[in-house]
């Protein structure tokens, strides 16, 4: 169907859409016949029913006119179902040829024009242009340059700061040796903790 030429596609299009409704139209048709078919049993049911309920054995009779009921319905009920089906199969017959329909249309569509290519610069604008492209490589180079040198420095300042922390703390430390030398040569010792109070008992 692609290669067919863009009338005939429409055409065919036009029978498949009438035979489609022509479907439809025998669906609903049958819909009501099977509706109609439906009340003609009930109302035959609701004859025999009043009829059975003046003879002797009622629950006989009527138990009779509910079977028959229930076959009849049943009868309908599998046609229903057949019509649901071949409902369902139409539709999705018609989902599938709208989208080869479009399908069929994208194809036949002539590609989109390619956009120029961008005409080649001359040489005399290459030439002038060359040292700007220079400068800007340079300058990366600087830049990074520069970056190294600022992270140098940054690390030399971390460096000497836990330098003199650790030279702090062993200052400190060395202080704390000296004052606890000098409390033992001079016997101090540190008091002792007081004595815990008794507890009062009743």
């Amino acid at each position: 169907m692609r290669g067919w030429p863009v009338h005939l596609r429409k055409l065919i299009g036009g029978l498949l859409l009438a035979s489609t409704a022509a479907a439809a139209q025998d669906g609903a048709g049958e819909r009501t016949r099977i509706d109609a078919e439906r009340r003609q049993v009930e109302a035959r049911y609701a004859t025999e029913e009043s009829a059975c309920r003046q003879r002797f054995f009622v629950t006989s009779c009527i138990d009779d006119a509910k079977l028959r009921r229930r076959e009849a319905l049943d009868l309908l009920r599998q046609q229903e179902l057949a019509l649901d089906e071949a409902e369902r199969r139409r539709r999705a017959e018609e989902r599938l040829r709208a989208v080869e329909a479009r399908r069929a249309e994208v194809a036949a569509r002539p590609p989109a024009a390619s956009q120029p290519e961008p005409a080649a610069r001359s040489a005399p604008q290459a030439a002038a242009s060359a040292p700007e492209a220079t400068a800007a490589s340079e300058a990366p180079a600087a830049n990074s340059r520069t970056r190294d040198a600022s992270a140098a420095e940054a690390a030399a300042i971390r460096a000497a700061a836990s330098e003199r922390r650790r030279a702090e703390a062993a200052a400190l430390q060395a202080r704390i040796r000296e004052r606890e030398a000098a409390r033992a040569s001079a016997g101090q010792r540190s008091a002792p903790l007081p004595p815990r109070p008794e507890e009062v008992r009743p």
